[in-house]
């Protein structure tokens, strides 16, 4: 599972109210970092982007389907 994705849940918990709270941002980025993706990467700004704009459903989808298969 690629970095970010492995983050996608916390993402979608973070996105439960509608809106990502500052603290929220904090503590999923912190994450990122200490799962070793760097902030210049494109992972990071892929994470970054579902923390401004809520992940469309079909990633969630995706997401989901690829956890069955494993």
């Amino acid at each position: 599972m690629s970095r970010p994705s492995a983050l996608l849940p916390m993402v979608e918990v973070a996105w439960c109210d509608g809106d990502v709270s500052v603290k929220e941002r904090e503590a999923i980025l912190k994450a990122a970092v200490e799962l070793e993706i760097a902030v210049d990467s494109p992972a990071y700004q892929l994470l970054k982007g579902w923390l401004e704009n809520r992940p469309k459903m079909g990633t969630v989808v995706a997401w989901k389907d690829y956890v069955r298969a494993i």
